[in-house]
């Protein structure tokens, strides 16, 4: 592909796409420098081109450069206001930076302009999960009529559900999202949680099996399979868990606390 891509550019070289592909390729193909230097020969030899800056300032987005993605970013977004990735990642970089008011602003922009983009609305769902605020279960609604079929939209929305005391409409999402995504292991953990809080010990253990199986070395997964197994009289199973917990983490004093309660 890339060689096919290099042909390309060298009988037309005044196309962006050409440009855009090549570094889009070397990136799946992780050659991180290689597509740095495609992306910013690019917005060097096209800098009104809107593809351009937003491929490099998603690219120092990913690599964790957020002076040099905002500086393309807002480069993007002058040539093109109205454009919902240059917003959108915007949104990224200032989540990342931890300013949530500017990252919330940047994907409601997004929205403004596509008010199907997905990702936008789970962006912000998380984000007023984070601060427990329930207007985050419209958004991850929102994503939901948006595709029906979308896992993390479930997670989400039963996460902020679980944290903010709604916790069988939660149970309802976690198994919406298992029945799309029957290996998340983290909506089996949740559940698995919620019910070892409500003393169901034999279906907490089911989950949090499952929630392992899928997810080997999750070490929160076995310390609540050592912890289920031990308010059950499961003394044999909770050593083995707590015991796997300390060989993913030799430090965990969790399991340590739990292995001397079995002695």
């Amino acid at each position: 592909a890339i060689l096919d891509l290099d042909k390309a550019i060298s009988i037309n070289n005044n196309d962006p796409n050409f440009y855009s592909v090549k570094g889009d390729v070397l990136m799946a193909m992780n050659e991180t420098f290689q597509a740095s230097k495609v992306y910013e020969e690019a917005a060097e030899k096209f800098p009104s081109s809107l593809e351009s800056n937003i491929n490099l300032g998603r690219f120092y987005l990913i690599v964790r450069k957020y002076e040099e993605s905002e500086k393309y970013l807002n480069a993007a977004l002058e040539l093109n206001n109205l454009s919902p990735e240059a917003w959108f990642f915007t949104g990224i970089a200032a989540k990342e930076q931890n300013d949530t008011t500017k990252a919330i602003n940047s994907f409601e922009q997004c929205l403004l302009i596509d008010n199907e983009h997905i990702d936008a609305c789970i962006q912000i769902g998380q984000l007023y999960s984070a601060q427990l605020n329930s207007k985050g279960l419209d958004y991850f609604t929102r994503a939901i009529s948006i595709e029906e079929l979308n896992d993390e939209a479930y997670y989400g929305r039963g996460l902020l559900k679980q944290n903010i005391g709604q916790l069988e409409a939660a149970i309802s999402d976690y198994q919406q999202c298992i029945d799309i995504n029957a290996r998340h292991y983290l909506a089996y953990y949740n559940t698995g949680y919620i019910l070892f809080g409500q003393k169901n010990w034999d279906r907490a253990i089911e989950h949090f099996r499952i929630a392992v199986k899928f997810a080997p070395d999750y070490i929160k997964g076995h310390y609540m399979l050592g912890l289920t197994n031990e308010a059950k009289g499961n003394k044999d199973q909770a050593f083995t868990h707590y015991s796997k917990c300390l060989t993913i983490d030799p430090d965990n004093n969790q399991a340590k606390q739990g292995l001397e309660r079995l002695n």
